[in-house]
């Protein structure tokens, strides 16, 4: 879903909670470093990631410089355009879960080229 609101250039920050065993089991399987398919796809922090902590007032800091329209909003807007030319817009639910399993390694015998390039 963040990735549809980056592409519709909405203030956007990623909060991720999940039970402690869940969260510990993720932290051994996951080997990524960023958990937001935009972040992914951008390799780096276009987006606030707050994943099981959530500092709140920092987490507040930043939602009233993107609403505000600060400079974190605007690193969004050009991450947001950046994205765009990435994944393009048609289909891109599409090529995001492709491109997803092609780094995952997951995809097997599939030809990476369809849905999203590895």
């Amino acid at each position: 879903m963040n990735l549809e609101v980056a592409l519709l250039r909405a203030p956007l920050i990623v909060f991720y909670r999940t039970s402690p065993l869940n969260y510990l089991i993720a932290r051994f399987v996951v080997k990524l470093r960023r958990v937001s398919p935009v972040n992914i796809l951008l390799d780096e922090e276009a987006v606030p990631e707050y994943i099981q902590r959530i500092p709140v007032a920092e987490a507040v800091r930043v939602a009233v410089e993107i609403l505000g329209r600060g400079p974190a909003a605007k690193r969004q807007a050009v991450a947001a355009e950046r994205l765009t030319r990435i994944v393009g817009t048609p289909g891109v639910t599409r090529q995001v879960a492709g491109w997803i399993l092609c780094q995952a390694g997951t995809a097997g015998k599939r030809d990476c080229s369809q849905g999203g390039a590895c």
